[in-house]
Parts: structure tokens; sequence; C-alpha cells
């Protein structure tokens, strides 16, 4: 009787590679973060080793590590969206203040009768409306892009923690299937 072949064991390029593909494509969003994060770790390895005699522990290195790069970023996110309202306010009523000087200087040209000079200043009131709905609508994407800036920051401390920690068994594994 011919021997039943077991294809559990058998290896299939292509399931690899429609994962590898697949895999590529969920973390495309996150390629920023994570290169940053093997940066990252890659310069401040020595830094935990360090660390980690005072500490006396790896893991509590990396931890303390990881939250001195964390917090910063993590605030100043949250700063910048709690503010996000007043940075609207400000555009607005600087925008307001320059229409108003320019159209000021308009007027006192035209009293003193250099009423052919008046339309650049009136140009530039609308470059300055232009100017002013081009900020408005840049912090509005910065606002409503809060949301993602975040979680590329909890990524990139979850990648750097984790590059660092199994750094080594990464690289192996990346070797053994390559």
């Amino acid at each position: 009787m011919p021997e039943s072949r077991d294809l559990s064991h058998r290896s299939h390029p292509f399931v690899f590679l429609a994962a590898v593909v697949a895999g590529g494509i969920l973390i495309y969003p996150f390629i920023t973060p994570i290169l940053l994060s093997v940066l990252t770790a890659y310069v401040l390895n020595p830094i935990v080793r360090r660390l980690e005699v005072h500490t006396r522990s790896y893991h509590i290195a990396l931890g303390i590590l990881v939250i001195i790069i964390g917090l910063p970023i993590l605030f100043a996110v949250v700063y910048l969206s709690a503010n996000a309202a007043l940075f609207f306010q400000d555009i607005e009523g600087f925008g307001y203040k320059l229409k108003n000087a320019i159209s000021a200087v308009s007027n006192a040209l035209a009293g003193i009768g250099f009423v052919t000079y008046t339309g650049y200043f009136m140009s530039a009131q609308d470059i300055t409306g232009r100017i002013t709905g081009f900020s408005i609508g840049l912090a509005t994407d910065f606002v409503g892009s809060i949301p993602f800036l975040i979680l590329e920051v909890v990524v990139y401390l979850y990648a750097t923690y984790h590059f660092m920690r199994n750094g080594q068994k990464i690289i192996d594994f990346i070797r053994a299937y390559a």
C-alpha cells in the first residue's frame, strides 16, 4: 500500500506570501512609527543596559525608558488637542486684525489721493482671507488626525518596547525565514 502523504508538514510558499502581503497591508499605515521604533530601539539599547545596572532588571529599565519617551509625546498631543479651539480663535482674530489694518491703510491712501494704489490693498485683503481660511483648514485637518496620531504614538511606544525586549529573537526569526 502506498504511503499517504501528510501535507500538513509541507511548506506552502503561496500561503506564506499571502500572509506577508496581508500583514503588509495591515501595517502599512504604521510603517513610520514601526521604523522609528526600530531606530529608537537600536539607539537607546545602550542606555537601557546602563539603566539596568541601577534597577537590576532589564524589563524595569526598559519600561522606565519607554515611559520617559512616551509621556512628553502624549502630553504634547493632549495639550494641542485641548487648545485647538483657542488656536482657531487666534487664527481668526489675527486674520480679522490684518484685514482691518490693510483696510485702514487703503482708506488712508484713498484719502490722500492715491486711489490707484488702493486696488493693491484690496487684493491683499483677499489674500489675507484666503490665508486665514487655509490656516483654519490646516488646523482642522490636524485636529481631525489627532486620534490617528495618538494611535501612532501607542504603536510607536509598544513597538519600541517590543523591539528592545525581543530584538535579537526578531533578527534570528527573520534570518531563519529569509
